[in-house]
């Protein structure tokens, strides 16, 4: 289970040409996710860069299981 929390406190603007844009996120964020049991939990990696998060999840190699046919 990997859980996000997030305190956001700052006012951002954004300005691009004649538009200009100001968000203003006040509270706290916070998010459950459950893992599948091939995901290497302890190679989970993450960055936060420019409003975005992104995750990475390595998975384990399935072993395959031989099943004779007669």
């Amino acid at each position: 289970k990997l859980t996000l929390l997030s305190s956001p406190k700052k006012d951002q603007k954004f300005q691009e040409g004649k538009t200009l844009v100001q968000e203003r996120r006040y509270g706290n964020f916070s998010s459950n996710i459950s893992l599948s049991p091939n995901i290497k939990a302890e190679e989970v990696t993450a960055k936060f860069e420019n409003g975005i998060l992104e995750m990475r999840f390595p998975k384990s190699a399935f072993s395959c299981k031989k099943i004779d046919v007669i």
